[in-house]
């Protein structure tokens, strides 16, 4: 496997492999197409770290790119005593939709016959899910019921607060719409207590509102799940939410970062909300591209892609197009010239132009 490192604050490095440094059984039966992969590898990055993976299958001219973060660190030693390879666990970010079935197909012919482990393979999950209509209650506790976790299934957000305050759970799952106490008073008391604050949430519900989900986002909800929703998604997706709650309980910043989902939040909505805030930091924007917008006191100052030279007004409309994909936002003090000279407010309404001139 060739490796090579690049100077950047965010992307921390490009992986080129080939299929031989995928393990096929450290998957743990998840779906790769929402899951992760694992790569054999002496050469660690730090947990988070957000990295360039380029997959190549041998005797064929394929390579499949891929943004990843890492999840879990498998090094030397515990490898020893384990007896399974060092590396490292990547959680997919972003990869095509047409890539995934022939990245499903390599880690198949990789596995032989060998059958998939269960799913079950970390300590059983302590969960909390509220919901005031049963059949979708029963439909979010049960699948994690059949692996063995602990699930409590409660009406509305007062029971739900109840249980977290008596032993915080792994993770809690609710609606919006309660009675006595909705999702968001839920959300907001959750976070306000040093013992619940790190604990992740998850809004199962209908909202499609940029601004209901935006809002959820700024109180501090960890993921979306929109009703209805398949129990393997479920399941992959809330225990990918719990493991990175847990490797990132170290950073003092996490719970202040802002992260989600394109497709629930536009980057238009996104970037007038950190205008109206007046927020510093960078924004992480992986879609089409990797690409980053430097903010100071709510104004865009500069905008990145990873791999390409472009002006900063090129960079900012290029990346305003994505329509999927993923977003964080990292508050810190921000110090770079402004390269646009113009109001985020500006930028989107020349945006909206252009994008109407190109018949979007």
């Amino acid at each position: 496997m060739a490796a090579e490192q690049r100077q950047h604050p965010r992307i921390d490095a490009s992986f080129r492999v080939r299929s031989t440094a995928l393990d096929p059984n450290a998957l743990a039966g998840e779906n790769v197409s929402k899951g992760g992969i694992f790569v054999k590898t002496v050469r660690f990055l730090p947990l988070n770290a957000v990295l360039r993976l380029s997959i190549e299958a041998p005797g064929t001219d394929v390579a499949i790119p891929a943004t990843c973060r890492v999840v879990f660190i498998r090094d030397a030693a515990t490898a020893a005593s384990c007896g399974r390879p060092a590396g490292m666990g990547l959680e997919l970010l972003d990869i095509a939709d047409s890539d995934r079935p022939i990245l499903e197909r390599m880690l198949l012919e990789r596995a032989g016959s060998i059958p998939p482990p269960p799913l079950q393979t970390e300590e059983p999950l302590t969960l909390v899910v509220a919901d005031d209509d049963e059949r979708y209650r029963e439909m979010a506790a049960e699948p994690f019921r059949r692996r063995g976790d602990v699930v409590h299934a409660v009406k509305d957000g007062l029971e739900a607060l109840s249980i977290c305050l008596k032993s915080p759970p792994d993770a809690i799952l609710s609606d919006v719409q309660m009675p006595r106490m909705d999702g968001w008073q839920l959300l907001r008391l959750v976070r306000a207590r040093p013992s619940l604050s790190s604990v992740p949430v998850v809004f199962l519900t209908t909202l499609s509102g940029e601004s209901e989900r935006l809002l959820g986002y700024q109180l501090g909800v960890d993921a979306y799940i929109p009703k209805p929703y398949e129990a393997e998604e479920l399941l992959v997706r809330v225990h990918q939410i719990v493991r990175r709650a847990k490797n990132s309980r170290t950073t003092p910043a996490a719970r202040t970062t802002l992260r989600g989902e394109i497709e629930h939040v536009g980057l238009s909505s996104l970037l007038t909300f950190i205008e109206m805030e007046r927020k510093s930091g960078v924004l992480l924007v992986i879609g089409g591209d990797v690409a980053r917008l430097f903010f100071s006191e709510g104004h865009l100052h500069r905008a990145e892609i990873e791999g390409e030279s472009l002006p900063s007004r090129k960079a900012a409309m290029r990346t305003l197009d994505a329509l999927s994909g993923q977003f964080e936002f990292s508050p810190q003090d921000v110090t770079v010239k402004d390269e646009l000279g113009m109001s985020t407010t500006a930028l989107l309404l020349e945006h909206a132009r252009l994008a109407d001139e190109r018949g979007r």
